[in-house]
């Protein structure tokens, strides 16, 4: 099975505005994973344990011998969870829920208000494109 093919699943999975860093990462231990599918069969218990030792010392050395020697940042994916967190509050915003969301996410209410009225102007702004009105282009 080609690389591609064998790596669809993972893509299929990923958001297309997931880090390019934990990208790679998520690809080189998904890569040692289906090379070590024969620990699938081992029944849960002490030997499945240290066969799953065995594959994180494995996943270890794959990132080793991908990265070693670089300099590699491998960042939290803070923006990418906080966005994917903002994109989903935005969906659910109504107007006037700035509490109830502000609970559901641990924010203030004055943080969900900025994020929402980012997000209005980042969707505002994507829909409607590069519209200049008039009076600007006069300038």
């Amino acid at each position: 099975m080609d690389e591609i093919t064998q790596l669809a699943p993972l893509h299929a999975l990923l958001d297309p505005a997931y880090p390019e860093n934990l990208r790679m990462v998520a690809e080189w231990l998904f890569v040692q994973l289906v090379e070590d599918e024969e620990i699938a069969e081992i029944p849960m218990g002490a030997a499945r344990l240290t066969a799953l030792a065995l594959l994180a010392l494995r996943q270890t050395e794959r990132l080793s011998a991908e990265i070693g020697g670089m300099n590699f940042y491998l960042n939290k994916g803070v923006r990418y969870r906080a966005s994917l967190r903002d994109r989903e509050m935005f969906e659910r915003f109504n107007g006037r829920n700035y509490d109830e969301l502000a609970r559901v996410y641990g924010l203030t209410p004055m943080r969900v208000r900025q994020i929402t009225v980012a997000m209005l102007a980042d969707d505002v702004a994507r829909r409607q494109g590069c519209i200049v009105s008039p009076l600007q282009k006069r300038a």
